[in-house]
């Protein structure tokens, strides 16, 4: 399970680093910003689903908290691109 876990963060950071690069892109259009962001908290609630679904421990708690997060992030930033 430790390789699993290794293999599933470690594309998890690429997921990240990847949005990182595609805000970078798109530094100059705050719309082109925005929905990579919504992308990101899209690919995190996935990856979220995924991983605990897989290690067989994904329950209702962890569910609310990643659609949370998620949800947290995509009002942010609507709340910095909408003005």
């Amino acid at each position: 399970m430790k390789h699993f876990e290794k293999i599933a963060h470690s594309f998890l950071v690429l997921g990240f680093l990847v949005g990182l690069l595609a805000i970078f892109k798109v530094r100059y259009d705050t719309s082109g910003q925005f929905w990579v962001i919504l992308a990101l908290a899209l690919f995190y609630l996935i990856w979220g689903f995924i991983y605990h679904s897989v290690k067989g421990d994904l329950a209702r708690k962890l569910i609310l908290e990643y659609l949370l997060i998620a949800l947290i992030c995509a009002v942010a930033a609507f709340g910095v691109f909408a003005s």
